[in-house]
């Protein structure tokens, strides 16, 4: 551990004041002791707003699903699901927006950064109408046809059809938007600005259906969308209260600039939503609507979990962007990036896994060998993707965007490839197993290659087969037994990986006693082990 917190094998003692004066600059965000507590400070304040805001976002798809039924469900997230991922066609402009006003603010050009956002406002604006157009001609038509509705479900289509609208302008300003807090590393305004997204999105379209007398699919749909269009209008004043003026669109000229910058992210925006509809399609087409509807709650609550980790790459980002550092110890800091969230992610899964088990045979809904599967494959994507993460917000804050296309887009043919058969088999949720851990690996290759290899493998190679290890054990075991005691071998598991992983890594006292705590958590695990090859075939 205690070269995670000081380097002392492989670095000078680190000191707060720059290593030359003509060499320092300004406002660059340095990766030092202090400069490394501001740091944690953003993550802290971006996690905290996420987590009070997205509190009833998680409730509310697991209330859903006992109001309305999983059919219906499904349909209504499907719908919704399309409208909330429509900020991936902002053409890649929030990115590159933000790298253009941290540039400019850090050399005291905070108009000209202004001029950047406004520029911004009408590509995503232009596209706003372009998609609404698209939905409003062909939209309903071509859902009802891909999914096979019933014609009540055609009505629910119809109902919304007019709403859709202004919850897509909603999403792709507010998301836009969001970027402002970030690029001028205002922590509070980016917890305030994450705080409004869960409470919009999430608690009050909850309030408005618990609320209701009649709880219809209608109104659930027409709830949500309202809420992500309040949502952008939210973001717009607070936008233009940071900016100390109304922000409205203009400067054509700098929106080519920011167009010629964004091409690669904006191709990564419409591979992520395939991506992400592809599964539900064909589990809907193939499966039933009902596996779509738990898939898809499984994959919201998922993904609001994958969200957190974006607070953290949000402010990491324009971190790597600023950063006065050899490519060697950003590489460095980068691998005890990943391997610090790669472990938080196995044991914080293995916990919240162990206190699921507890709780399954309580809930209002039914839990069987297919949703048992998807929500093990769940925690294995979960697990696949995390060191992801802070690769990407290394590469887009070095402006490596065409290395994150690249990646993304490895990542998705691996995902695309292996979906169907995934599918056909029944497991429905373990292809983004597979395209994160081919991904990965490739990250692996491409960041080793260079200065820091020896140093990347030693703090991700072994740790990444060791997290995988456990879910496979942890998958096992879920998979095999249906008792609440399963939760035992759970944690267990989460404890042999905390003495094998921290055991290597920290003073002799500290290391004698984790791998003596690691001996006895694998050997609660070692009937899991025995039995977890059946279920996973």
């Amino acid at each position: 551990m205690h070269l995670i917190l000081g380097e002392r094998l492989h670095t000078r003692k680190p000191t707060n004041r720059p290593a030359n004066k003509r060499g320092s600059v300004s406002g660059t965000l340095h990766f030092r002791f202090v400069e490394q507590r501001a740091v944690a400070r953003g993550v802290a304040w971006n996690a905290a707003g996420y987590v009070l805001g997205g509190v009833a976002a998680v409730a509310l798809p697991v209330f859903l699903l006992r109001w309305l039924g999983r059919a219906d469900y499904g349909v209504v997230m499907y719908i919704t699901g399309l409208v909330s991922q429509a900020h991936l066609f902002n053409l890649g402009l929030g990115e590159v927006m933000a790298q253009r006003l941290t540039a400019a603010a850090s050399v005291g050009r905070l108009r000209e950064g202004w001029a950047f956002v406004r520029a911004a406002l009408i590509g995503v604006w232009g596209m706003t109408a372009a998609l609404s157009a698209l939905w409003l001609l062909k939209g309903p038509a071509l859902l009802a046809e891909l999914l096979s509705l019933s014609s009540d479900q055609r009505v629910l289509l119809e109902g919304v059809r007019w709403l859709v609208v202004p919850a897509v302008w909603g999403i792709q300003t507010g998301m836009l938007l969001a970027w402002l807090p970030i690029a001028l590393r205002r922590p509070r305004w980016v917890a305030f600005s994450t705080f409004l997204q869960g409470l919009l999105q999430g608690f009050l379209p909850f309030l408005v259906i618990a609320w209701a007398s009649k709880r219809t699919p209608l109104l659930a749909a027409q709830a949500i969308l309202m809420g992500y269009a309040l949502y952008g209008l939210a973001q717009w004043v607070s936008g233009s209260l940071l900016a100390g003026r109304l922000l409205l669109p203009g400067g054509v000229g700098r929106l080519a600039s920011l167009l010629r910058s964004s091409t690669w992210l904006s191709l990564l925006g419409g591979l992520g939503l395939l991506l992400n509809y592809t599964e539900r399609t064909l589990i809907g087409r193939w499966v039933s609507l009902s596996a779509m509807g738990f898939y898809t709650a499984v994959q919201y609550l998922s993904v609001k979990g994958s969200m957190l980790l974006y607070k953290i790459y949000e402010v990491l980002f324009p971190v790597f962007g600023s950063a006065a550092e050899s490519t060697w110890r950003q590489r460095f800091r980068l691998g005890q990036v990943v391997w610090l969230l790669l472990w938080g992610s196995v044991v914080g899964g293995e916990i919240l896994w162990g206190v699921w088990t507890v709780a399954e045979p309580w809930l209002p809904i039914r839990i069987g060998p297919t949703e048992r599967r998807i929500l093990a494959g769940a925690v294995g994507s979960w697990i696949a993707l995390v060191p992801l993460t802070p690769v990407m917000a290394f590469l887009q804050g070095r402006g490596f965007f065409r290395a994150v296309f690249l990646l993304n887009g490895f990542l998705g043919l691996m995902q695309l490839g292996a979906t169907p058969w995934l599918v056909k088999a029944g497991y429905l949720y373990w292809a983004p197993v597979v395209g994160g851990g081919s991904a990965l690996l490739v990250a692996a290759y491409w960041l080793g290659k260079g200065a820091g290899g020896a140093l990347w493998r030693y703090w991700v190679g072994k740790s990444y087969l060791r997290a995988m290890g456990a879910w496979l054990l942890s998958a096992g075991a879920y998979l095999a037994w249906g008792a609440p005691m399963v939760a035992v071998v759970l944690w267990g598991i989460g404890l042999g990986y905390v003495g094998l992983e921290l055991g290597g890594k920290a003073g002799a006292r500290k290391r004698i006693f984790l791998r003596q705590l690691g001996e006895v958590a694998w050997k609660l695990a070692q009937s899991a082990l025995r039995r977890s090859l059946g279920p996973l075939r």
